[in-house]
């Protein structure tokens, strides 16, 4: 079924071809989705990204019809092939979902057509930021518009975050087990294989059938029937084993297919599991710092308990003290008044004591006074002694 316009014009102004645009020296070359049909512009792509690739593209000019369409399959089955070797090789990743170059060659312009070709510019994206150039592509896309950054890092994500494109290392850790893992990468590679074998076939039968058209021309030409016959006849033997092979081929990969399916599915629950599973350990690491929370309390409180019967045989100890206090009390109340009796006693001997120096100090003048006048009387007789011997003197003459 065909892509309809809105979808092809939202593919071509999408994220996607924004930023193979950014990656062209001339961004127009891009004008209509028919300019990626031939794979020419996806290769350029790819050679900024890896500059010697495995295998190339042919060039297209001049083919019609049939032949083009084997050239577009052939060019754009080397461009997955380069991609699938960068990202198995180089990168060490798996590819979950690889696009169809069959589809792509025969009808781009189909709904599916037009899916595998927003899956390989996709994985292109995805390898051009992870690969040894990626500095020069991070550039250019820091150089678009905010909006549009935002947009491609989202399909950035999806190839390296989601596993759901391709599976990285780091996907192990998603799975029960490594088994799980390495069977996953098994499938993609016998998925891988079964993809390129329906490739060659469709190719090998394109091929046949234009020999057949170029045989049977030049037999027309030449008039040799009976040869043209046998050919013909051989060829669509061998077509018809092809056929048969192809419808085989096509089988297992419809097995193959389903059992990836059953895997992804597995692979969904087992996220969901895992997701649970670190939901119930962030639930149980919470609950085990609670647990040491409370473990420290629980410290905590017995410290505070050795305590209370410390300060209970404390309290004990006091209260064996309140009763000797009682003693003591009364003690202090009679020497309280012991000491009572001793001050009045003091204040009378201190005033008995001031008594008795005022007294020693009217003694004291009163014997400084009794000298001076002892000393008076003293000279007042020897004055009158010496009249008196005068008097004599005189007399006596």
């Amino acid at each position: 079924m065909a892509a309809s316009g809105s979808e092809i014009e939202d593919f071509l102004n999408g994220p996607l071809v924004s930023w193979l645009k950014s990656c062209l020296p001339n961004p127009e070359s891009i004008t209509e989705y028919s300019s990626l049909s031939n794979g020419d512009i996806l290769h350029q792509i790819y050679l900024q990204i890896d500059p010697e690739p495995s295998y190339h593209i042919t060039k297209l000019a001049g083919l019609e019809d049939q032949a083009l369409t084997l050239g577009k399959i052939k060019n754009f089955d080397a461009i997955i092939k380069n991609v699938k070797t960068l990202y198995e090789e180089e990168l060490g990743m798996t590819l979950l979902v690889v696009p169809e170059c069959i589809c792509l060659g025969k009808a781009p312009e189909s709904r599916e057509g037009l899916e595998n070709m927003k899956l390989l510019v996709l994985l292109l994206l995805g390898a051009a930021v992870q690969c040894p150039n990626k500095e020069l592509f991070i550039t250019r896309i820091k150089e678009l518009d905010l909006e549009l950054q935002h947009s491609i890092v989202e399909c950035i994500k999806q190839v390296t975050d989601m596993q759901t494109v391709v599976l990285t290392p780091d996907a192990i850790d998603l799975f029960q087990s490594p088994t799980m893992f390495n069977h996953m990468r098994r499938l993609a590679k016998e998925r891988d294989h079964y993809l390129q074998n329906w490739a060659s076939i469709v190719l090998n039968e394109g091929l046949y059938d234009n020999d057949n058209e170029n045989k049977n021309g030049k037999s027309r030409s030449t008039q040799n029937v009976n040869q043209s016959n046998g050919e013909s006849q051989h060829l669509a033997v061998e077509l018809a084993d092809w056929k048969a092979r192809l419808r085989k081929q096509r089988q297992e990969l419809e097995e193959k297919s389903e059992q990836l399916s059953e895997c992804r599915e597995e692979l969904e629950h087992t996220k969901l599991v895992l997701t649970k599973l670190r939901t119930d350990s962030q639930e149980w690491f919470n609950e085990a710092r609670k647990s040491a929370g409370y473990r420290d309390e629980v410290d905590a409180l017995r410290e505070k308990a050795d305590r209370c019967d410390r300060l209970e045989q404390e309290i004990q100890r006091y209260r064996d003290r309140l009763a000797d206090a009682e003693y003591y009390k009364t003690r202090v109340t009679e020497l309280r008044e012991d000491n009572k009796a001793l001050m009045e006693t003091r204040d009378a001997l201190e005033e008995q004591l001031l008594r008795a120096r005022k007294r020693a100090e009217q003694c004291l003048s009163l014997e400084a006074a009794m000298i001076k006048l002892k000393r008076e009387a003293n000279d007042i007789a020897l004055v009158s002694f010496c009249i008196l011997c005068i008097e004599l003197k005189w007399m006596i003459c």
